[in-house]
Parts: structure tokens; sequence; C-alpha cells
């Protein structure tokens, strides 16, 4: 057994499906069935009964995947160690963060970074679920809610102001509201609480379909002032009133990688392209 078998044990055991872990793992499904079947018959064992909702670890696995998560943290920790070492700027650095964050801000001012590091190259993870940081999902994240784990370093880099806007050419007294399973986040609390019992003209799970629906007149959209102030078609609702919302958003690293020169010179960089972008 190597530790190429215990990422595909991990992987497996945590996704549940060939699928889902050969996504994680980056690398075709038939091959993750195919490292299975290896694993088991070296082993002598079963590791996973085979069912039509997906693998279901047996208990052989949940020892294994025990003892296997102890060998990936310190797989991990020799890995931050061994990236600590480097000096140069250069190489690979793995950015998460929110994908109306990475598509509006991060990405169109990548160029620049680019420009002043050739050899540096920015991996841009972009979505809502949030990054394990300790298994080295990404090196760099940005989040709007800031982690409690002992071994992340976080800081406020800036904020994202958020305002309500419409089609320039109507007045839509419905909203874009959020669709069930985000209605929790601030902006979707602060929707439901102005619409009271009032049907949504729309409900969205992205702010990009948000402004999307706005310009298209179909209804009110809260939404960054940073998009919505861009956008030609969209006004703002309430022109003369400040932002009705204004979230953090905080630069978040394990604390074994804030000194490494190429992924400092990303947070360097990150921060100022948040900070760039102030409430307003």
């Amino acid at each position: 057994m190597n530790w190429n078998d215990l990422r595909v044990l991990l992987a497996l055991y945590r996704e549940g499906t060939a699928k889902a872990a050969a996504k994680t793992l980056r690398i075709d499904p038939v091959t993750v069935t195919r490292r299975l079947e290896a694993l088991e018959r070296d082993l002598g064992v079963t590791l996973f009964q085979r069912t039509t909702r997906g693998l279901l670890p047996t208990e052989v696995a949940h020892h294994l995947f025990e003892l296997a998560e102890r060998v990936e943290t310190a797989a991990f920790a020799v890995e931050r160690g061994a990236s600590g070492a480097r000096e140069t700027i250069a190489g690979l650095v793995r950015v998460a963060c929110p994908a109306d964050l990475g598509i509006r801000m991060i990405a169109p001012a990548l160029p620049r970074l680019r420009a002043e590091h050739p050899e540096l190259v920015v991996e841009l993870i972009t979505g809502a679920s949030i990054v394990d940081l300790n298994r080295r999902e990404a090196d760099v994240s940005l989040r709007l809610v800031r982690p409690e784990l002992a071994e992340l370093v976080c800081r406020r880099v800036g904020a994202i102001a958020y305002a309500v806007y419409r089609h320039r050419d109507g007045a839509p007294k419905r909203w874009i509201a959020w669709v069930e399973g985000a209605s929790g986040l601030p902006e979707g609390r602060w929707i439901d609480a102005q619409r009271g019992d009032q049907a949504p003209a729309v409900r969205v799970d992205r702010t990009a379909a948000a402004e999307a629906a706005a310009a298209a007149g179909l209804g009110l959209a809260l939404l960054p002032t940073a998009m919505g102030d861009a956008h030609p078609a969209l006004v703002r609702d309430r022109p003369d009133e400040p932002p009705v919302l204004v979230r953090d958003v905080w630069m978040v690293i394990h604390r074994d990688l804030r000194a490494v020169p190429r992924i400092r010179r990303v947070m360097d960089f990150l921060a100022g392209v948040v900070e760039q972008s102030a409430p307003g």
C-alpha cells in the first residue's frame, strides 16, 4: 500500500462514489475503480459494499480511514514544510473564493500579477463551498465568514457593500430572492425581511443570476455595488442612501504556509484587489 492508495481510500470514503472521488483526485473514475479493486485484492478484504446508492464503507474501511487520515495529516505537514523552504516567486498557488468575487474582482486583476511574476501560476477555485485548507484543497482562501480553527490564520482585507438595484427603465415591486438553501445567508435574510409575505419574482442560487434577472426587468435585486454599479442596464433603487448591507472579506491561510514567498506575494496581491473595492 502506498500514499496514492490511501488517497483513493480517503476520497471514496468521503465522497461515496467513484465519480465524485475522481473529481476530487482529478483522475478518471475508471482509474479510481481500478485502484480500489487492486487495493482490496492486495489487502484481501472488501472495503466498500457496492450499492445502487453508491459505495458503503465496511468496518475495515472505517478502521483504515482513521489510520489514513493520520498519514494524510503528516503528509500535508511535510508538504507545507517543503513549500516554506522555497524562496522564489514561482510555482502554483491555489486560491479559493466565492464565485462572484473571483469572476468580478480577482480574475480581471490577474494579468498584473502575471506580468510581475511570469513563473507564478494561480489556480482560481470559485464556488460556494468552503475548501479544506488542512488538506491543501487550496493555499489561500477568501471568505465572507471568519473561520474559528486554531491552525488557520486570517485577517480582514476589505468588505463587500450591497445595494438594491433595478432595471433603469422600470419600477419593479417584487424581489429577486434566494433559493431556500441559501436564504440563511445575510443577503437572503435581508431580502426576506424586506419582502415579508410577498412572493418573490424569482428565486436564484447565485448573485450573477440575480444580476441577470434584474437586468431583464424581473425585479429588485440585492447586489454588490461593484457589480451593480458597473452594469449598464441597472441603477440603484435608492441612490441617495448608503449600502444596505456590508460583509467583511477574510483572507485565510494555514499557519504553516504564511512564510512561503510565492503565497505571501499572492496574499498581498489579493488584499490589494479587495481593498480597491471599498464599500460605496
